[in-house]
């Protein structure tokens, strides 16, 4: 027996039998079965037979594009997209001053405000502002001529982006469907590109820096 798509070395076993049969995806996608080919020529070793069957996965296995070398986008995007307890790294404090509060153990130096401090007759420090949001919205579109290098391409400027400490929604098309999501990791953003086929994609939301990906 040997493995197919692409087709793998044969492999001599009895049968009934059970095993290991080691295989190497060569594309993305999403995977629910596998191509076996069978060559037998039992029992008086004089006709052989070749049949090839399909053994579907027990689980589904996701292959997510190889990623090119790309540089991260980090742009300001709206804060008030993202909802309570979403992933969101920020790029230091920000600069404005919102207000002041005691002095907490732990709180650095530089936020304490003196001129405040003096006059309320305790200690108190600086609360800023957060910083704006970074990232990009990916608007994946693999309608074109080279759907595989667009989505390596995407690939690459998400995980670099996350990578940076920015935010990364990502719109594709699947099975027909135009989906747009943020994603949590450089994982998810694979299997969201692995899943990812011809279509329109889904828009990226208002007030987003996007980054067009075509095929």
């Amino acid at each position: 027996m040997r493995e197919l798509d692409p087709a793998g070395t044969w492999r001599r076993t009895s049968a009934p039998t059970d095993g290991h049969l080691p295989h190497t995806a060569v594309r993305r996608g999403e995977f629910r079965s596998v191509r076996l080919q069978l060559r037998t020529s039992a029992p008086l070793g004089v006709f052989v037979r070749t049949r090839t069957v399909r053994v579907r996965l027990p689980a589904p296995i996701v292959v997510a594009p190889r990623p090119s070398v790309a540089a991260a986008i980090l742009h300001p995007v709206p804060d008030e997209l993202f909802s309570v307890g979403s992933p969101l790294v920020m790029h230091g404090g920000g600069d404005t001053v919102r207000a002041v509060r005691p002095y907490a153990p732990g709180d650095p130096a530089r936020l304490v405000h003196w001129p405040t401090s003096a006059r309320r007759g305790e200690i108190v420090v600086r609360e800023h502002e957060p910083p704006p949001a970074l990232g990009v919205a990916l608007v994946v579109d693999l309608r074109g001529s080279a759907p595989e290098a667009a989505a390596s391409r995407a690939a690459g400027i998400g995980t670099a982006t996350l990578a940076a400490g920015g935010v990364v929604w990502c719109g594709t098309c699947e099975d027909g469907t135009s989906v747009g999501e943020m994603v949590s990791d450089a994982r998810d953003l694979g299997r969201r590109l692995a899943r990812a086929g011809p279509g329109f994609p889904a828009a990226a939301p208002e007030g987003w820096p996007v980054e067009e990906v075509l095929a």
